[in-house]
């Protein structure tokens, strides 16, 4: 029987851009998860699942390098390719793991899928959801993952995040939970889905002092009931549903020597709020030169527009690519009103900042701050 632990792995994900190679105590968050597996009694292969997209590239030269498996299979479909990764590695059980869980335990990975395989199961999960501190991994049987494909491959539910199905659809397949002992039973988010949680971690292994991928879950547990402020650093970020849609934001701004960075601090406070408070997906759109560098800094995916460009034009053909449910505008340029019209007429929710132009007649949403001159507006 062929036990097989298939991390899903992607440069693209929406909260945080290439979060899978971001360094934690020094190293990529995969190679914190792949040399955390490697200790695992029962696993036979370990694998990476990842997507065609060129930019995943990346994660075939990081795959070789680390001497693991690599599985591409569509982008839009993480089921797919976990299908994809189940015949490419002949696997009779599959370890799901995300690749956002760089402190996967690998005596709790030992454990599940030792229940697993003992009860005869199709699927096991270490405790009800928020009560054991582990998160991000969970094994299946082959039989069950075919089933998903067979009976449930157009669940939005499924495509995307695999075995949470189960847990909506209890009777679906056979199921083992294991109770958790009380030196795991704490609530804290040791996923990776923003800066913010990257910080957090940093600061346990700060705290712990302990080396790449050496942090015990269990001595974590203990460090933050000693110092609960350290949830604080993160506590703040939403965790999304398994059946919560992402919203997509663009966000059109621009500063310069004459308007300042105003506009652009702004947005950058809004976009995060909207990813950490609200699970966003944010981009930017943003003139060439000027104040770009400033959002180069962040970890917020850019696109600039060409000095020859017409905003108009630019703005449209991104806003088709892209497919953004919101579109923010915070501009002082001549960008016209009809083009703002006719992207919101095409269903996308159009909102602008502090803007006095007839822009704002073909926005969504029109936001200002309390000055009189916006009381004077019709």
């Amino acid at each position: 029987m062929t036990v097989a632990a298939v991390i899903q792995a992607r440069m693209g994900s929406s909260r945080l851009p290439g979060k899978v190679l971001r360094t934690l105590a020094g190293k990529p968050i995969l190679w914190h998860i792949i040399n955390r597996l490697r200790p695992c009694v029962t696993i036979d292969r370990i694998a990476i699942a990842t997507t065609m997209n060129a930019a995943d590239e990346r994660l075939e030269e990081f795959a070789r390098a680390e001497g693991v498996e690599l599985v591409r299979g569509p982008e839009d479909n993480v089921l797919a390719r976990f299908a994809l990764a189940a015949d490419a590695l002949d696997a009779d059980i599959i370890l799901r793991v995300t690749g956002d869980a760089p402190l996967i335990d690998p005596k709790v990975a030992d454990t599940i899928i030792l229940a697993l395989q003992n009860n005869n199961a199709d699927y096991a999960t270490y405790a009800p959801e928020g009560v054991a501190i582990d998160e991000g991994f969970s094994p299946l049987s082959r039989r069950a993952l075919d089933r998903l494909c067979t009976e449930a491959g157009d669940d939005p539910v499924a495509r995307e995040h695999v075995t949470a199905y189960f847990k909506t659809h209890p009777n679906f397949i056979k199921t083992v939970t294991l109770v958790p002992p009380p030196e795991r039973v704490f609530q804290a988010r040791i996923s990776v889905d923003t800066p913010a949680d990257l910080a957090f971690l940093e600061a346990i292994y700060r705290e712990l002092g302990a080396a790449p991928g050496d942090a015990d879950v269990e001595d974590i547990v203990v460090l933050l009931r000693r110092h609960p402020e350290l949830l604080e650093i993160n506590r703040h970020v939403h965790q999304k549903a398994a059946n919560e849609p992402t919203l997509s934001v663009l966000i059109r701004c621009d500063g310069s020597t004459a308007l300042g960075i105003g506009h652009v601090v702004r947005c950058l406070a809004l976009a995060d709020t909207l990813r950490d408070q609200h699970g966003a997906a944010v981009r930017f759109a943003v003139a060439a030169g000027g104040f770009a560098g400033l959002l180069e800094q962040t970890t917020y995916l850019i696109d600039q527009i060409p000095v020859s460009a017409n905003e108009d034009v630019w703005l449209k053909t991104q806003v088709t690519e892209k497919q953004p449910d919101v579109l923010v505008v915070d501009v002082r340029t001549d960008l016209n009103r009809s083009a703002l019209d006719g992207l919101r007429r095409k269903g996308t929710v159009v909102a602008v900042i502090d803007d006095p132009s007839e822009r704002r007649l073909a926005a969504s949403f029109a936001f200002y701050p309390p000055v009189p001159q916006v009381f004077s507006m019709n």
